[in-house]
């Protein structure tokens, strides 16, 4: 168990540890840096983590569910603590969570692995927040979990480039086409056309011009040899703004980033009014993964028989009927239900009902009541 053993014992400081330590989309775009794909990825990864806020975990140990349910560190609650888990996991392909000597638990921002074939690994330089561990954590002392043998990132990182710059050529059209344009006439006899008088026009020229761009209505006087005259009002009324093609081009990279990931893109963008089928899809190819991950992890360095089951899951009535055929008939106990769509069990779920009436073809059918 390594340093879990301590994780519920006395309350120790650690010495190392020092506290002193939709905008998505401006954020992004706001001069660089990020990329169509962090767009997508974001969106998506935010979708799967909100879903993990709803857990509860079961171990059958008082301390380690108060611990794991309520407050895993000071300044965290269950469900922002397992949101943060399953968002790093999803951005980048692995998280990390250590224990510190105040006995919380941390999800690291980043960290350096040192890998070992005979021995376990080694995790150097973990950082939480503004501050960075001097010490080195091993295998036994952490929890490690990637979420597939190759980042699955890589499949876009190819394509980074080429959509950015389709982004950047569908943006410059969009501007393009709501661009204000004007003609600013000045007359040649007139008085601003006289020699010397050049810098004044251009000071009336840009007060009329932060006049428009500052103002929802603009007014401003009219000077004697100088005519101002919009163009950009006299094209074609019919003519898009040209966002429609920018959200369609946030739209495909959002689908092809929850395609990756298993995520139905129609849960993301809510087109579908029976989305029945999607969530179940969605349950068995996301959420029952990176659950069956976490188990497993939480399971292997507390040493104790860790479940986890969602609080509320609605989609069990959405097939209520189905359900209770199931359980009626034999075939299926309340508590195999319950797991399939993770529930926790109940007291005396696991017997076996048949509540129907049921007879051998070509027997007595009389079954009686």
């Amino acid at each position: 168990m390594g340093i879990w053993n301590k994780l519920f014992n006395a309350n120790a400081r650690d010495p190392s540890y020092d506290k002193e330590t939709d905008v998505i989309f401006e954020n992004f775009f706001d001069d660089v840096k990020g990329t169509l794909n962090d767009y997508g990825k974001t969106i998506a990864a935010n979708f799967i983590a909100r879903t993990f806020m709803e857990v509860k975990v079961m171990s059958g140990n008082e301390l380690i569910d108060k611990r794991l349910n309520l407050k895993p560190n000071k300044n965290q609650n269950s469900a922002e603590f397992w949101r943060d888990i399953v968002y790093k996991l999803i951005t980048d392909n692995e998280v990390l969570v250590i224990l510190n000597d105040s006995k919380d638990l941390l999800v690291a921002d980043s960290f350096d692995t040192e890998e070992w074939t005979n021995f376990g690994d080694k995790y150097k330089h973990v950082r939480v927040n503004e501050f960075t561990f001097q010490r080195v954590f091993q295998a036994e002392d952490v929890w490690h979990i990637t979420l597939s043998s190759e980042n699955w990132q890589s499949v876009f990182s190819g394509m980074n480039r080429e959509l950015d710059t389709l982004y950047s050529y569908v943006l410059g059209n969009a501007k393009l086409k709501n661009q204000l344009r004007a003609v600013l006439s000045v007359d040649a006899n007139g008085n601003l056309a006289k020699d010397g008088q050049s810098e004044n026009i251009n000071n009336v020229i840009e007060k009329i011009r932060r006049s428009i761009s500052n103002n929802q209505v603009a007014v401003f006087p009219e000077l004697k040899g100088l005519t101002y005259e919009e163009k950009s009002s006299q094209g074609n009324v019919n003519a898009t703004s040209g966002t429609d093609e920018i959200t369609k081009l946030k739209q495909m990279v959002v689908s092809d980033i929850a395609s990756a990931l298993g995520v139905p893109a129609a849960l993301l963008f809510g087109t579908q009014a029976d989305n029945t089928g999607a969530l179940s899809l969605y349950r068995q190819n996301v959420v029952r993964p990176i659950k069956h991950l976490l188990e497993s992890e939480v399971s292997k360095k507390l040493a104790v028989d860790v479940s986890m089951s969602f609080k509320k899951d609605h989609s069990i009535l959405d097939e209520a009927e189905q359900v209770e055929k199931l359980i009626s008939s034999g075939v299926l106990t309340r508590n195999m239900v319950a797991d399939f769509y993770d529930l926790p069990p109940i007291e005396g779920g696991d017997q076996l009902f048949v509540t129907k009436n049921y007879a051998m073809k070509g027997g007595d059918e009389d079954s009686g009541d």
